[in-house]
């Protein structure tokens, strides 16, 4: 295939140079600029994926969630689409923006990405010239001051630095690296001298050797899903843990991310701390994912997962309504098998089936109350549950025990106009429905067959604007009728600031037996 000659011309137009004539500043100006756009991408990148997770854009094609999306659009794994939206969080114009703050321009992606987690002071220290691991010192450096403060404070206390400086790791580095030079610099003289003696050296010929320069291979570390990187201690450290992740805030032992610096394997959910061990399913991740390339999976798609306040998805194989999964834990499989056995023995009645839940919770509370070294915050969370709990029934056993409401008298036959005004008086006989004690009224209501109410709000002792002293109790009533006219169109009334008549309920009663509506025998008048 012919290559085809450059066209001057046309690079002009698109702002570029004939490399074949660009000197070593253009060059240098062209590779600045470059990379200035390759910056701006990644921001701009990280926004376009925060737009779509902000306003949920990644449902039009069906996906649970962005980096559902960001997978089967772009490729892109959970960790790197966080990385680019913390990115643009991170360091661009006002936080929220494709454009790349001016102030961040000549730092490339690996320093952004060690400079997330960094507090503002911390940024102000930092400048395009350093290297990754110069701005990881920043951070490490900032918090030595502060220990060394509060261990001069102590009067008397021993210092390791002052009264035992040969047991420093940083004089046995130096060391270190001073025998390194000695021996570099040896091997490297008995190199030239053979050199010299191997090669015919031209008389009056300037020769110079030159050092070989030192291969300065950096690799973009690796960092978890939460774009952080893996926690690490000093070998002299006193404070080691093993399983903690990253960034001194995630276990491994109770996290379920699909991470690559994993350094413990997630415990299982129904793990005694006694005794635990390992999530099996965890470990056949690439087989889910291979056999699930819809992500129809707790382990795979954390947003279908339960989640709990404060803390990060729990998938659980327990939880999952797929029966048929060939990957299920053996403990899953083991719960549907039992699940119909025990639900005989399961107590149908609420308060028997909180009474039930009680028990059990009770138990695991006793069972953690024999070990002295359970973390605090897991035996209160316990505690509340149990107390929680306990409360419950006391209020459902409460509610058993307290006196329902009593019927309301059946509907009499009423066979005039004057028994009619005679049941209306008589509203007390429905029983009190509620009273309200801020402003002294009480309500009393009766519910028709048909579906309408009729509510009477009775205030008591109020005085007459006419007589003096004298107080006496007023009664209003409300018809909540169902399939009231109106003006051509029938509707359903409300409760509303409005009365009505003792005679418009005398023509709601009288029509409302004459739809032949099932009632009782006359006993109202018989007393």
């Amino acid at each position: 295939m012919a290559v085809k000659n450059f066209d001057v011309m046309n690079l002009g137009k698109a702002g570029l140079l004939n490399p074949e004539q660009a000197g070593y500043k253009d060059s240098i100006e062209i590779i600045k600029d470059e990379s200035f756009r390759v910056q701006k991408s990644f921001v701009k990148i990280g926004w376009y994926l925060k737009h779509i997770r902000d306003n949920e854009l990644f449902k039009e094609d069906g996906y649970a969630s962005i980096w559902e999306c960001a997978a089967d659009q772009l490729g892109y794994s959970q960790a790197t689409a966080s990385r680019f939206i913390n990115i643009c969080e991170k360091f661009s114009k006002n936080h929220n923006s494709p454009e790349l703050d001016v102030k961040y321009a000549g730092f490339d992606k690996s320093q952004m990405i060690e400079m997330l987690p960094m507090e503002p002071e911390q940024l102000e220290k930092v400048v395009p010239e350093m290297t990754v691991k110069q701005i990881r010192d920043i951070k490490t450096n900032d918090k030595l001051p502060k220990t060394a403060e509060n261990d001069a404070d102590i009067p008397g206390q021993t210092s390791i630095e002052k009264d035992f400086p040969e047991y420093m790791p940083e004089k046995q580095e130096e060391d270190l690296k001073k025998e390194k030079t000695e021996v570099y610099a040896t091997s490297h003289k008995e190199e030239c001298f053979a050199l010299a003696d191997e090669e015919k050296i031209i008389d009056g010929e300037y020769h110079e050797i030159e050092e070989p320069a030192e291969e300065v291979h950096v690799t973009e570390e690796r960092l978890s899903p939460y774009g952080l990187p893996k926690t690490s201690y000093s070998e002299e450290s006193l404070i080691t843990t093993v399983g903690v992740g990253c960034g001194h805030k995630y276990y491994c032992f109770s996290c379920a991310q699909d991470c690559t610096i994993r350094q413990k394997d997630r415990y299982c959910r129904e793990a005694s701390l006694g005794n635990p061990f390992s999530c099996t399913t965890m470990h056949v991740l690439e087989n889910v994912r291979a056999e699930q390339p819809d992500g129809q999976c707790q382990f795979i798609n954390l947003d279908m997962a339960e989640h709990t306040l404060g803390k990060d998805p729990e998938p659980c194989c327990k939880n999952c309504d797929n029966e048929s999964c060939g990957y299920r834990c053996q403990r899953s499989i083991n719960k549907v098998n039992t699940e119909a056995a025990d639900s005989d023995l399961m107590p149908k009645d609420g308060l028997a089936v909180t009474k039930y839940i009680l028990k059990q919770e009770n138990k695991i509370l006793d069972d953690m109350l024999k070990f002295n070294d359970l973390p605090e915050m897991t035996v209160l969370k316990q505690k509340t549950i149990v107390a929680a709990l306990a409360a419950m029934v006391c209020d459902l056993e409460a509610a058993e025990s307290a006196p329902g409401p009593e019927p309301q008298p059946e509907l009499p036959i009423l066979k005039n106009n004057d028994q009619r005004k005679q049941w209306l008086e008589a509203y007390k006989t429905w029983g009190l429905w509620y009273r309200d004690e801020n402003i002294d009224v009480n309500y009393y209501k009766y519910d028709f067959k048909d579906g309408s109410r009729l509510v009477v709000a009775e205030y008591l002792q109020r005085q007459d604007y006419y007589k003096k002293n004298k107080a006496e109790d007023e009664h209003f009533y409300h018809l909540l009728q169902i399939g009231k006219e109106g003006y051509k169109f029938k509707y359903n009334e409300k409760y509303r600031n409005s009365t009505d008549s003792e005679t418009y309920l005398v023509d709601f009663l009288k029509n409302l037996q004459k739809r032949n509506l099932p009632v009782p025998d006359d006993k109202f008048f018989n007393d």
